[in-house]
C-alpha cells in the first residue's frame, strides 16, 4: 500500500503573480512541477528527485517547495482556506 503525505497551507503564502503562473504550469508545464488545478487552489506534487535549484520558479513557491522537501512531503495543497503556517510570508490578493 502507498500512503502519501500532503501538507495543506493558505494560498495567501503565494503572490498573485505566482498565482498566474501556477495556472500556466496546469496549462503548459515549463518547469516539469506537475501542478493540477483545484477549487480554491492548487495540488502540487514534490517527488523525491526534485531539483528545484535548477529550475525558474517564483520565489515564493520555491520556498514552499524546500520546506515541502525538507519535511518529506509527496503533495502540496495550496487551498484558499487552508491555514497560515507562521514563518512564511503572506501576500494580499
Amino acid at each position: 500500500m502507498e500512503i502519501a503525505r500532503m501538507w495543506t497551507l493558505s494560498t495567501a503564502h503565494i503572490s498573485r503573480e505566482t498565482d498566474k503562473w501556477l495556472i500556466g504550469q496546469v496549462k503548459e508545464p515549463t518547469e516539469g512541477l506537475c501542478v493540477y488545478k483545484k477549487t480554491g487552489g492548487y495540488f502540487v506534487y514534490v517527488p523525491d528527485d526534485f531539483d528545484y535549484e535548477e529550475m525558474n520558479l517564483p520565489e515564493d513557491i520555491e520556498t514552499i517547495i524546500a520546506f515541502a522537501i525538507g519535511c518529506g512531503v509527496d503533495w502540496i495543497c495550496l487551498d484558499s482556506d487552508g491555514p497560515i503556517e507562521n514563518g512564511f510570508k503572506t501576500y494580499e490578493w
